[in-house]
């Protein structure tokens, strides 16, 4: 885990680069799939458009099959008054269930509370309503049955395994607490807290070659000379 003060400065140096510049970065130091949490995508405040986007550590909740009550743990409480300011909520409910774990009033809390954004492995309700309140929300989908009777938050902090099926593929994430999230209109990136550094280090590099990329070919350079002078030169 990253300390608090490297954890700020981390956030901090993040916040201008977008989901893409980072996934780029986790490519070059051979991360799988660049960080991209496949299938995950942008409800609130908009749908997959607007500048809206969320960095900061996870805050994980891993959720399970009611039919597992008394043999797994459960959080005392509600598991969303335990959300820390600045951290981004990310649920992960049981792959195969089409209720939806969150909705309007956990939002609400959120807001107080001072987190700064929710990702949900599988679906949220009251989408309309989380537009109004302009609160970020990524999700898998939307449902209108709450989660209660088909699972349970049963542990916080955890890393947890996320699942997707596209095109016949599996593709499979481990989300560890405090693991860095950034998440806007192109989609959902996770960043491993032992890269975070690293990522912190090189994405100005890429950026910075890629808007030399863009100069010159709106100068009417061809793409393959622009990427040999620019990309193919890059030390990271």
């Amino acid at each position: 885990m990253l300390s608090p003060q490297v954890l700020k400065r981390v956030v901090t140096a993040l916040k201008p680069y977008a989901s893409c510049d980072v996934a780029d970065a986790l490519t070059r130091l051979k991360h799988k799939g660049g960080g991209f949490l496949p299938g995950i995508v942008m409800h609130s405040p908009q749908y997959q458009e607007g500048d809206a986007k969320i960095v900061g550590p996870a805050h994980t909740v891993k959720f399970r099959h009611n039919a597992d009550k008394g043999f797994a743990p459960q959080i005392e409480g509600h598991y969303i008054d335990k959300t820390p300011s600045d951290h981004v909520l990310f649920l992960a409910p049981p792959a195969n269930i089409t209720n939806a774990v969150y909705g309007e009033i956990m939002s609400a809390r959120l807001q107080r509370l001072g987190a700064v954004g929710t990702v949900i492995a599988g679906r949220l309700r009251d989408a309309n309503e989380q537009r109004q309140m302009n609160w970020p929300v990524f999700a898998r989908g939307v449902g209108t049955t709450a989660g209660g009777d088909a699972c349970f938050p049963s542990e916080m902090g955890v890393a947890v395994e996320l699942e997707h099926t596209e095109g016949g593929k599996v593709f499979k994430n481990t989300i560890n607490p405090g693991d860095i999230i950034i998440a806007d209109a192109n989609g959902v990136v996770a960043i491993p807290h032992g890269l975070a550094e690293k990522v912190v280090e090189i994405v100005p590099q890429l950026v910075k070659a890629d808007q030399a990329c863009l100069k010159d070919v709106l100068d009417g350079r061809s793409v393959t000379e622009t990427f040999k002078d620019h990309r193919g030169r890059l030390q990271c």
